[in-house]
């Protein structure tokens, strides 16, 4: 199965010393220091729909709660 579009994109830019790469099976996410603590031990997928092709996080385990979309969620404080 050939990657989507999107993910056959080429990004450039500069990447800051704090900031950690995660890839696997060719995708990368990129996550800032100040954001790792709250993305920690998080599973990512690529879900491809009638409507929209998006990135969620599907099973983080800092979440309190998350959205139905999978895109964004409340940390435990």
């Amino acid at each position: 199965m050939a990657a989507p579009a999107a993910l056959r994109r080429l990004w450039i830019f500069a990447l800051g010393g704090r900031t950690r790469v995660f890839e696997r099976g060719g995708a990368r996410v990129v996550v800032d220091a100040d954001s790792l603590a709250f993305v920690k031990g998080s599973m990512v997928d690529f879900s491809q729909e009638l409507i929209r092709s998006s990135f969620q996080v599907v099973s983080n385990p800092q979440a309190e709660k998350g959205c139905s979309c999978g895109t964004s969620f409340s940390v435990k404080l």
